[in-house]
């Protein structure tokens, strides 16, 4: 059994055996008070009773003591009425005499009966005998004085006469008897009602004493209890789940102090075991948090990241669209940082970074520099213009110039400026044009802030940038170079990528793109896989599936192709292009994650010709799909890899064999 089991048995003993419950005190209490006033009542009851008893017996012995003094008086009068009856004769006076003699004779044995009545036979036997005794000498009288016989009746009445003395005498002795006794019932009626009238004026003093005294009592033990158990509540309402409850008192208020106390003790266990597991959400968020930071720092520079970069961007045009405000971007990048790494080696380069972020602290504030990837970094300017953005950026090239410690001399960077939505409409071309700016810088001849409006519109020469100079993409000698290498490493890579150029720019027209769009989407379809010139061979021409560290590697070919190519302003217009073209319509893509709109449209366009000429071609890992097939699955992955609209365009075409196709002349399309 369990202590709190065994408490609760105990007090059920208690409860049943002695008086340590409320409801026994209140039982007993209230019960002894009923006993001793029904004691009182009945005692009152019964002296009352005896009382007019009392006063009943009183009242026969006055009524036996007038009845003997009427049996006196009429007997007298009987033997005055006998002795005029025989003195003169009158026969109406001997009428007279019978009916006093009845009268005497019915009073005496009236009071004979009392006496008898009233226990006091001998009394009663000897007023009979008196009567009798006068009866019996009055006879002659009566009788001698109906006869006429008048001497004989008056010697027969002095005969009677002392009789009639005796008799008088005696109901007199009686008569004072009974009136004592009268008395004396009367006395101890008087005691009996003084003696109720205390006894009921004592039952209500004690009563009422007993009832407050019960009260208190009771009262007591209830709310001594109850004001420990307030205080309980009162010191638990405060939070103190310390506090406990006294167990004292009757057996209803020790069982719930118990009960509380229990309560109690399972509330502490439980806030021990919140405050326990409180504690672990508090460090498991501050490890999130601080998850979170260094997923979004640079450890080294302890700038934020590409990732922090590209959230806050889209966050600062979001809220520079709603109130109708400016945003600048700088894209900056170390020249000739591999120089560096390479002659004075990695730690003098990491070095190199952190003054590099320590210097935009200084400079812009640190607040809104970012480690955009190895040596470029970039600063974002809420509320600035064009202008003032340039500005910031000469100011960061100057500080920059400085010479350095660590013996590295001076070292420089090229920057890029634009500005929102003076130069660009959404946060993607924002970055897109600063970059393209940062470039031309670089090919400029590096250690210049370029901007994008200035690069935009005419050369120094006055002639027009690439892009603009026609639909058919003429390539620099340069990036010629760069396509002949890839062609020398990878023969299918650099067919891939004319066939790609090809379908990209009948799907151009298709969609209806202006001239200049057309010949960037030629041109970047043709330079887009470029960066894998910088992919082992040993992943590149994997026969079998690529593991995770091999896809990885894989998956930087398109920011190599933008370090390549970013030397050569001929193909800045290119570059989103070339670096997005791996991006899913549905956020599943990369190196960005970008989603929808948010792709350059070049680059969705790239993405489906990419992905078509790759299934309809031999790899090292598989055979070609038929054409059937690769539509299949661009229809399956509508909406999700590709943009649909894209791809309905692009199978348009092919359904009226309106692309040329480069592998035939001529291939039938069942739809």
């Amino acid at each position: 059994m369990k202590p709190f089991d065994e408490d609760i048995a105990v007090t059920r003993t208690t409860l049943f055996g002695g008086l340590s419950s409320v409801r026994a005190r209140i039982i007993t209490g209230f019960g002894l008070l009923i006993v001793i006033l029904g004691l009182v009542v009945a005692g009152a009851f019964w002296l009352a009773l005896k009382h007019e008893s009392d006063l009943d017996a009183m009242e026969q012995h006055s009524n036996t003591v007038s009845l003997l003094q009427d049996a006196k008086a009429i007997g007298t009068l009987q033997v005055l009425v006998a002795e005029r009856f025989i003195l003169t004769g009158d026969q109406l006076l001997s009428a007279g005499i019978q009916h006093y003699k009845a009268q005497s004779q019915a009073a005496a044995l009236q009071a004979r009966q009392n006496l008898e009545l009233e226990g006091y036979r001998q009394d009663g036997a000897r007023l009979g005998e008196i009567i009798d005794g006068f009866n019996a000498k009055f006879e002659p009288v009566i009788s001698l004085s109906e006869s006429g016989d008048r001497e004989g009746a008056l010697a027969a009445l002095q005969t009677a006469t002392p009789e009639l003395q005796r008799l008088g005498t005696e109901f007199d002795g009686l008569a004072t008897i009974e009136r004592q006794r009268a008395a004396d019932l009367k006395d101890e009626a008087d005691n009996t009602a003084e003696l109720a009238t205390k006894l009921l004026l004592t039952s209500g003093i004690l009563g009422a004493v007993l009832g407050v005294a019960a009260s208190y009592f009771i009262a007591r033990s209830i709310l001594k209890p109850l004001s420990t158990l307030e205080s309980t509540a009162k010191a638990i309402a405060t939070g103190d789940l310390d506090a406990r409850a006294e167990r004292t008192g009757p057996v209803e208020f020790a069982r719930l102090g118990q009960t509380l106390n229990a309560m109690l003790a399972k509330l502490q266990e439980r806030e021990s075991d919140l405050r326990l597991s409180n504690d672990e959400l508090r460090q498991r968020n501050r490890q999130l948090l601080e998850a979170r930071s260094q997923a979004a720092t640079d450890s080294l520079t302890s700038l934020p990241n590409h990732r922090a970069f590209h959230e806050k961007i889209r966050e600062e045009v979001q809220l520079a669209q709603e109130r109708d405000e400016t945003l600048g971007l700088i894209m900056l990048d170390i020249d000739g940082f591999k120089t560096v790494n390479d002659s004075l080696g990695h730690l003098a380069g990491d070095d190199i970074l952190r003054q590099f972020a320590q210097t935009f602290a200084e400079t812009v504030g640190k607040d809104c520099a970012y480690r955009y990837g190895g040596d470029e970094f970039a600063v974002l300017l809420a509320g600035t213009d064009e202008e003032k953005t340039a500005e910031a950026a000469e100011r960061l090239r100057q500080a920059v110039a400085r010479p350095r410690r660590g013996g590295a001399g001076t070292v420089t960077v090229s920057l890029g400026v634009a500005a929102f939505p003076s130069t660009a409409k959404s946060a993607e071309e924002l970055i897109y044009t600063a970059d393209a700016a940062m470039y031309w810088a670089k090919s400029a001849g590096k250690n210049l802030v370029g901007r994008w409006e200035i690069v935009a519109g005419a050369t120094s020469d006055g002639r027009q940038p690439w892009p603009a100079a026609g639909r058919h993409p003429q390539v620099p000698d340069v990036t010629a170079g760069l396509l002949a290498a890839l062609a020398a490493k990878d023969p299918t890579t650099s067919e891939h990528s004319q066939h790609c150029s090809s379908y990209s720019t009948q799907l151009a027209v298709e969609l209806g793109l202006p001239q200049k769009e057309q010949s960037t989407v030629a041109l970047a379809a043709l330079l887009h896989d470029i960066g894998k010139l910088a992919i082992p061979d040993e992943v590149l021409f994997k026969t079998g599936p690529l593991n995770e560290e091999e896809w990885a590697k894989m998956k930087e070919h398109p920011i190599a192709a933008t370090q390549v190519l970013g030397q050569f302003l001929a193909v800045a217009e290119a570059m989103p292009a070339i670096l997005h073209h791996h991006e899913h319509f549905d956020g599943s893509g990369y190196p960005d994650g970008l989603t929808g709109s948010h792709i350059p449209l070049a680059s969705r366009i790239l993405l489906v010709t990419d992905a078509y000429d790759a299934m309809t071609s031999d790899r090292p890992y598989r055979k070609a799909m038929s054409p059937a097939e690769a539509i299949a699955e661009l229809e399956r992955n509508s909406g999700s890899q590709f943009d649909p609209r894209v791809v309905e365009a692009f199978l348009q075409l092919l359904a009226g064999d309106g692309v040329r196709h480069a592998h035939a002349a001529d291939i039938p399309i069942e739809r």
